[in-house]
């Protein structure tokens, strides 16, 4: 009788950690189905994780910057990211991940461009040009600086989850944007603080 209790025990622990473990899983799914579609640069798959109030602050990632060929050299370093889950907190239907995430530093580049700009401008070089001269000139020096190499960023994120219709959605936080951007919204912030629009 007392090992029949006790396998009966062992069998209930062990369904119960099953579907705890399953729970625990289903939370980390959405970020690898997410990153799977972002780092292909499959943005419309990508957005099906995101939650409902956070679709349009995800869509305004894929268009950072109105030049065509910069947003699309922007977009090639944004999908360069990978990612660990370090932690996981599951409380019904909210979910805190704790994730290590690197990518590359396309808003350190587009700062530095702009530096550079600024000493030129400074020094007088673009004085005697024309306005479509010196538009032409702040591409190409952006062009130059974000096709390098660019540094790569190691950071740890929080990333919020939130339950819709009973599926996981990522949430997009100002600290997770940033990072899916390559530090780019940073980049334009401390631009809009210079005064600096485009």
């Amino acid at each position: 009788m007392k090992k029949n209790i006790f396998m009966l025990s062992l069998c209930l622990l062990l369904v119960l950690t099953g579907c705890a473990s399953e729970t625990h899983a289903s939370d980390q799914t959405v970020i690898d189905d997410f990153f799977a579609a972002y780092s292909t640069q499959d943005y419309q798959t990508a957005s099906t994780y995101v939650a409902s109030d956070s679709k349009e602050a995800y869509s305004a990632l894929q268009s950072l910057i109105s030049n065509e060929q910069l947003n699309t050299i922007v977009l090639n370093h944004m999908s360069d990211v990978s990612y660990k889950v370090l932690s996981s907190d599951v409380k019904e239907d909210t979910a805190t991940i704790e994730l290590r995430i690197i990518y590359r530093n396309a808003g350190g580049a587009f700062m530095n461009a702009i530096g550079a700009m600024y000493v030129e401008a400074s020094e007088g070089k673009l004085s005697d040009n024309s306005p479509e001269e010196v538009t032409e000139h702040i591409q190409s020096l952006l062009l130059s600086h974000l096709n390098t190499e660019l540094e790569t960023m190691d950071r740890t994120r929080t990333v919020e989850l939130v339950k819709e219709n009973d599926q996981w959605r990522l949430v997009m936080t100002e600290e997770f944007k940033n990072a899916l951007s390559g530090n780019m919204l940073n980049a334009i912030e401390e631009l809009k603080i210079m005064g600096v629009q485009f």
